[in-house]
């Protein structure tokens, strides 16, 4: 958590960021991915030469007597809701990095004219913003998400989620910022993907990674507190902890291609720009 009276100076610099990287692609690439992915009822009215026969409405026509077309008009906004993890194992790299993520995906919807939302969990609920639309709204969510001191200890994805189904009666798109460290609740993300656009950014944080190769080292787990001695001293274990870590990486991006969500993984060293360029153009690249 960063001291409140340093928010306001982090967060305009997150904008000023945000900004400058949106002029390029990015902005481009989050209006192509939205495009068309919500539809609202506009009007019934009698058929006239050259509409589209998919658009008949047969019980109105069979009531009217005269065929019947039902139309539909592309929303003029969605909703983007960042559902954000800020649990005890999202280190300050990772809290950062989400924070830089969410910079870009917030000003990206405004520049876009929808709404963006705020989820933010460990295990539990920690803070909810509802939707809303603007520079303001955008600056809140940075404000809240640098400034959160969350209660919970472990991860849970179930609340979020169904908080997120509970907060959306529409369609929209729901962007997972998580170490996703927790296992996935399989059933609840398929009755969530069913009526929303669900990615993933996974946030990596690069010191976890690195090799100490000072022989016993103690090492713990973030969230339970749990502590044991590993012996690092060696290149071989230095190599068996590397490989745990990319292993790991291959069995979640498995798991989540399984599950049909389009993820992208970010690491703390790396701009976070192309990751979501890649997050967004994935969708589009298999839907050609």
């Amino acid at each position: 958590m960063i001291p409140p009276l340093e928010i306001p100076a982090a967060v305009r610099r997150l904008e000023i960021t945000a900004r400058r990287q949106l002029a390029g692609t990015l902005a481009g690439e989050y209006r192509s991915h939205f495009r068309g992915r919500g539809m609202e009822f506009a009007e019934i009215r009698p058929y006239q030469f050259g509409d589209d026969p998919r658009q008949l409405d047969w019980n109105l026509t069979a009531r009217c007597g005269t065929p019947q077309v039902r139309l539909y008009q592309e929303e003029r906004s969605r909703t983007l809701t960042l559902i954000a993890d800020v649990s005890r194992s999202c280190t300050p790299a990772k809290r950062l990095l989400l924070a830089r993520c969410a910079a870009l995906l917030a000003f990206a919807a405004v520049q876009n004219r929808d709404r963006v939302a705020l989820i933010a969990f460990s295990d539990r609920m920690e803070e909810l913003i509802p939707p809303g639309s603007g520079r303001n709204h955008a600056l809140r969510i940075l404000s809240t998400l640098l400034g959160l001191s969350p209660k919970g200890e472990g991860t849970d994805l179930s609340s979020p989620l169904d908080a997120a189904l509970a907060l959306h009666r529409r369609p929209g798109m729901l962007i997972l910022l998580s170490d996703l460290h927790a296992p996935l609740p399989d059933q609840l993300l398929r009755r969530t993907l069913a009526r929303h656009d669900l990615l993933a950014l996974v946030l990596r944080d690069h010191r976890e990674r690195q090799c100490p190769g000072s022989g016993l080292t103690l090492v713990a787990d973030a969230e339970s507190g749990a502590r044991r001695l590993v012996d690092l001293g060696s290149r071989a274990a230095c190599t068996a902890m590397e490989k745990a870590w990319d292993d790991s990486d291959r069995r979640l991006a498995a798991e989540l291609q399984r599950l049909g969500i389009d993820h992208a993984f970010v690491d703390d060293k790396e701009p976070p720009l192309p990751a979501l360029r890649s997050l967004f153009g994935s969708r589009r690249r298999r839907e050609r």
